[in-house]
């Protein structure tokens, strides 16, 4: 990215993604025009509003955070997953080309389908098996397709922050409640901190020889869905009801794949991987806000 890039336009900014990359974008640029557009400020599936608010900005660096995450109720809802993850990335990416913008979009884990036991990187044909997952592969599709040579499609896993609902959130909810909770402990992943992850991001934007396309970025190492909700209980000394269940009888709607942890090959050819291990990430981010998420699930 070009030292004259100066307007920065981060869509679905207050989302946990979208705020950790305004905080860092204010922090790495300060003397930047920084647009931090929610839902109220620019309904990203109203495209006449879109148009509008990139021709107002002219940005030189587009940040979607937008995104359908429900991947259960996308089986019901398919037209509104391919609308939210497929059609709105494509028109944001034909409007960052038309004012020769860099468009920087977030995929999945989940364009991956069965058949994996090692850590899957960019090289590997993506064959999704869930609407959602579908719907994020096409999305990615066409944000290449319309912005070419000047877009990154950074595909990502289990994303938690300090902000709105996730994973962590929810189980140290549940385990407040004194819910009784049953998780998978036959899918693995690489569950990723919102931090980490945009600290790479523009790593990668500002690297003088990062070639535009398709990233991964995670942490490292892997783990089931049982083992990421274990740490949690134990690194906050919180009494769970827990036990493990195998996907086949979880009964989730959606077909989810049993292995999706995600290699970062590109970043590390580039020198640009430094995203951390996934126990360690964890750990850093409940000693920072563990107690705050408590106190706000009471």
């Amino acid at each position: 990215m070009s030292e004259l890039c100066r307007r920065f336009l981060v869509l679905g900014a207050h989302g946990q993604l979208g705020h950790e990359l305004g905080l860092q974008l204010a922090s790495r640029w300060p003397d930047a025009e920084l647009y931090l557009l929610g839902r109220a400020e620019c309904d990203v599936t109203d495209f006449d509003q879109v148009a509008e608010v990139f021709a107002e900005v002219q940005p030189d660096l587009v940040l979607n955070g937008t995104a359908y995450n429900a991947v259960d109720l996308a089986e019901d809802e398919p037209d509104e997953a391919f609308r939210l993850n497929a059609m709105v990335p494509a028109h944001l990416a034909l409007n960052s080309a038309l004012c020769g913008a860099t468009f920087v979009h977030y995929s999945t884990d989940y364009v991956f389908g069965e058949g994996f036991t090692s850590p899957i990187s960019e090289m590997e044909v993506a064959s999704p098996n869930s609407v959602y997952g579908k719907s994020k592969r096409l999305g990615e599709e066409l944000v290449l397709q319309n912005n070419p040579g000047n877009s990154f499609v950074i595909r990502c896993c289990g994303l938690y922050g300090e902000r709105r609902a996730n994973f962590v959130r929810t189980m140290i909810r549940c385990a407040l409640q004194g819910r009784k909770l049953t998780v998978v402990e036959d899918q693995f992943i690489s569950p990723t901190w919102v931090r980490p992850l945009a600290t790479v991001t523009l790593d990668l934007l500002t690297s003088d020889h990062a070639p535009y396309g398709i990233y991964h970025a995670v942490t490292q190492g892997q783990c089931s869905w049982y083992e990421y909700a274990d740490t949690i209980f134990k690194s906050l000394n919180l009494d769970a009801d827990l036990s493990p269940v195998l996907q086949a009888d979880w009964g989730a709607k959606a077909p989810r794949p049993s292995y999706s942890v995600l290699d970062n090959m590109q970043l590390r050819v580039l020198g640009l991987d430094t995203m951390p291990d996934w126990k360690d990430s964890l750990e850093d981010f409940l000693t920072q806000y563990g107690e705050q998420i408590v106190s706000e699930e009471k």
